[in-house]
């Protein structure tokens, strides 16, 4: 996939996710940081709290035209593509996260996404 064309998010204080961005060949001027709203899951009480860092592919022609606060934001010209949840904590009825006692993470790409992003994208690749 161009990397000049992709975004990654993380939670808002999640500096592993983070890194592990940064390690995988995403730039600081193309990783953000979100709060519950766009990086996390959000149900009833008690229950496993999840952290999410998502991918997300800018499919505007005009790349200079791409801005971070159209991840996440109105409009369509950048779109989730992929997203790793980390479940990592149980949040109680106080709202306080506790460490779940075997942590896991769920991935989902969007296929036709991804198929679709692919399918038109053939110059500086990252490897996903």
């Amino acid at each position: 996939m161009p990397l000049n064309r992709l975004w990654f998010t993380v939670y808002k204080d999640d500096d592993e996710a983070l890194e592990l961005w940064k390690k995988a060949g995403a730039p600081p001027s193309v990783s953000s940081r979100f709060d519950e709203k766009d990086n996390s899951g959000r149900w009833v009480i008690p229950v496993p709290a999840v952290l999410a860092a998502k991918l997300h592919y800018y499919i505007g022609d005009d790349l200079s035209e791409q801005r971070a606060d159209m991840v996440n934001g109105p409009g369509d010209d950048c779109i989730e593509i992929w997203n790793l949840v980390f479940m990592q904590f149980n949040r109680d009825e106080t709202k306080t996260l506790n460490p779940l006692p075997k942590p896991s993470v769920d991935t989902g790409a969007g296929l036709e996404r991804v198929t679709a992003v692919l399918q038109v994208s053939r110059t500086t690749m990252i490897p996903i």
